[in-house]
């Protein structure tokens, strides 16, 4: 079957490319023809390229060519549907990352501690409804109309779903109904669906792609030679951060302790670069998306704030440390609730792993004990680690069956 998937290929961010290359793998070695729908809305391009520096960009563009079959780039609708038409794709998987955002227009009015305390900053096309992530464009001709699809591990990143005006939570709600399998990726979305459905719609929580990485993708690169291509020392913790949250004396006192402990603190760089925090050891841009995930997988350990980092260590029983900054204040009460708005709590608490989090929003940075966090990394629990790892596998072979078998019947 000629699939299609739509979902964020394209914007340079390690995670990303890898999600969907993983997902590009499994359906290959099931039997199947995947190519990505390349769409790419100007506003979010123009927004990574405000963020990116161009020689990392590049490396996504690398890594697209050289691993992600594409139709011809997209810019609207009717790019998308004569796309279909022309690679003659028999269904679509949308999937998996963040592609159920919705941000209210309220949103774009910004206030800053500044000159100019109110500002106005346009919402990128992505968070807004309709977009292509919900396949509206489908019913523009009746060729499309009936083409099965699917809803894979869609995440919303703590959309305040509650602001949703009525009128388009009911429009959301008879898009959901046209697909033949929905599962999210996080409790708070599957709240959000339930939200926009009266609980007509209740999704199951699946994993990530990238927890079916190893399986689905060939990937040869030894430990050896990550430690020679990038003069890594033999035990090295990967220290890794978009926001200069640690400052210069806690990091060095950090990796005094480490060094203590007989770990090499490295920097590794978010697509954005580093912080030039002030380690001997560093790995700067430009870096490729499946070198990245094999520095993290090689390490002996990892601490920084993104997920995909801690979805590759406990995919890998990596010990990891988690600057979990997403969801803001609202965590703090959550950790009492069933769901967060927190990607990163969400999976560290369906795994019993939330002892290795930290909530930036939530708590003060003084309280963070250096010592207690390399106690954690020290005595990570390699074997509990292994049987969540096998059991969100298990899990994700679980939905992919489901979800393939849902689209070839219809």
């Amino acid at each position: 079957m000629k699939i299609g998937i739509l979902t964020y290929h394209y914007v340079p961010n390690f995670g990303a490319n890898l999600q969907t290359l993983s997902t590009l793998e499994y359906l290959k070695n099931h039997g199947h023809n995947p190519i990505v729908i390349n769409w790419q809305p100007k506003s979010v391009v123009k927004s990574y390229e405000g963020r990116v520096p161009i020689i990392q960009r590049n490396k996504h563009l690398e890594f697209l060519k050289h691993y992600i079959p594409m139709t011809e780039i997209c810019i609207s609708d009717d790019d998308i549907i004569n796309e279909i038409k022309r690679n003659q794709i028999d269904a679509i998987i949308v999937g998996s990352d963040v592609v159920l955002r919705y941000t209210s227009w309220r949103s774009q009015f910004k206030i800053f501690q500044s000159r100019m305390p109110l500002r106005f900053i346009k919402r990128t096309y992505d968070v807004v409804f309709p977009n292509p992530f919900w396949l509206n464009f489908l019913t523009k001709t009746s060729e499309l109309s009936k083409l099965p699809s699917a809803l894979m591990s869609v995440s919303s990143m703590g959309s305040k779903y509650i602001e949703i005006p009525l009128r388009v939570k009911k429009m959301m709600f008879k898009q959901l109904k046209q697909f033949k399998f929905i599962s999210v990726r996080d409790s708070w979305t599957r709240e959000m669906v339930k939200a926009i459905s009266l609980n007509m719609i209740d999704p199951k929580i699946t994993p990530d792609p990238v927890f079916g990485f190893n399986q689905n993708v060939k990937n040869d690169c030894t430990r050896n030679e990550i430690l020679n291509k990038y003069n890594l020392p033999e035990k090295y913790l990967v220290i890794s951060f978009r926001n200069n949250y640690i400052n210069t004396q806690w990091i060095k006192e950090f990796e005094i302790l480490s060094e203590e402990a007989n770990l090499k603190c490295v920097e590794l760089a978010v697509p954005e670069g580093t912080l030039n925090l002030p380690l001997k050891h560093k790995i700067d841009i430009p870096l490729d998306p499946i070198d990245w995930y094999n520095i993290i997988r090689y390490s002996s350990g990892y601490i920084g704030q993104n997920m995909h980092p801690i979805v590759i260590c406990i995919h890998n029983c990596v010990p990891f440390y988690s600057f979990d900054d997403y969801g803001g204040n609202t965590i703090a009460k959550s950790k009492n609730l069933a769901f967060s708005p927190s990607k990163i709590f969400d999976l560290l608490n369906h795994t019993s792993f939330t002892k290795n989090c930290f909530n930036v929003g939530a708590e003060s940075f003084d309280r963070i004990d250096k010592k207690e966090i390399l106690r954690i990394i020290k005595n990570f629990d390699f074997k509990r680690c292994k049987m969540v790892s096998n059991e969100l596998e298990r899990e994700y072979n679980n939905m992919m069956k489901k979800l393939l078998n849902r689209l070839e019947i219809s």
